[in-house]
């Protein structure tokens, strides 16, 4: 197989790293990152107005509005496993995770620099810049003869 191939698919190591990585990401993005949601949006000609709660993670959302959808059992569960987690030692599993994706990505070769953002590529071929006005070919009005 050749590599222009394979590009858009993962090695069983990294299938495995990614398996590690997506439940700690879900704890990290559960337990610990506040979301706002959206209660109403209102549009009065072009202007859209748009009204959210307070910002609270799902699990603490979870307790707070769906607190009778849950079984004791397992209101005390998410209550121990937010207890117990440890946000900085999961960022660092997280992290090194992802590093070690990178890292395995730059051996395949699969990682590309990203284009400056300041310059305009088209076709991977960069354009020439826009050629400025002269003085004469400016916007103010010259005099007509008449």
């Amino acid at each position: 197989m050749r590599a222009a191939e394979n590009l858009g698919r993962f090695t069983p190591r990294e299938l495995a790293l990614l398996n590690q990585l997506w439940p700690l990401v879900s704890l990290q993005v559960n337990l610990f990152l506040p979301q706002q949601k959206l209660l109403s949006k209102t549009r009065h000609g072009a202007k859209v107005t748009k009204r959210h709660d307070t910002a609270t993670t799902p699990h603490h959302r979870l307790e707070r509005d769906h607190s009778d959808l849950l079984d004791p059992h397992d209101q005390a569960r998410l209550a121990a496993l937010h207890h117990d987690t440890d946000l900085v030692e999961l960022k660092h599993r997280i992290s090194d995770i992802q590093g070690n994706l990178l890292e395995l990505a730059r051996r395949r070769g699969t990682i590309q620099r990203r284009a400056k953002t300041n310059h305009i590529y088209l076709s991977r071929k960069k354009l020439d810049k826009p050629k400025r006005a002269s003085s004469d070919e400016s916007t103010k009005h010259t005099k007509r003869a008449s």
